[in-house]
């Protein structure tokens, strides 16, 4: 969830509420999906709810045999003196672990790519 709004103060009750939710979908976990995942929860809580989609994208991938993604594996291998296995990851959330608004120049500590590849 990224916004809930509803209501004029602290003591109304509000007539109705919006809650923005932004959803990052993957190669298993597409739109469709998660629109049947999100409509389940939002009628067991009321059954007049209304969804309205805002924006959509399709998950992305970046074909394993690209330059990209062979330089990554072969630094992580050497990073951790172990094969790391590549999969999707992103877009980025703000404020998660490889999180935050993607700028040029952008960076990852070791530490963080230890943590999520190794569980440290």
């Amino acid at each position: 969830m990224t916004h809930l709004s509803g209501g004029e103060g602290f003591s109304v009750v509000p007539d109705h509420a919006t809650c923005n939710i932004d959803i990052r979908l993957t190669r298993a976990f597409d739109g469709d999906k998660a629109m049947r995942w999100l409509e389940e929860i939002v009628r067991a809580v009321d059954p007049q709810s209304r969804i309205e989609t805002i924006d959509h994208w399709p998950a992305y991938l970046v074909e394993p045999d690209h330059d990209l993604v062979r330089s990554f594996s072969a630094a992580a291998e050497r990073t951790f003196g172990r094969r790391v296995p590549a999969d999707v990851c992103g877009p980025s959330n703000i404020g998660q672990p490889f999180g935050g608004a993607r700028r040029a120049d952008d960076l990852c500590a070791r530490r963080q790519l230890r943590q999520h590849a190794c569980g440290q």
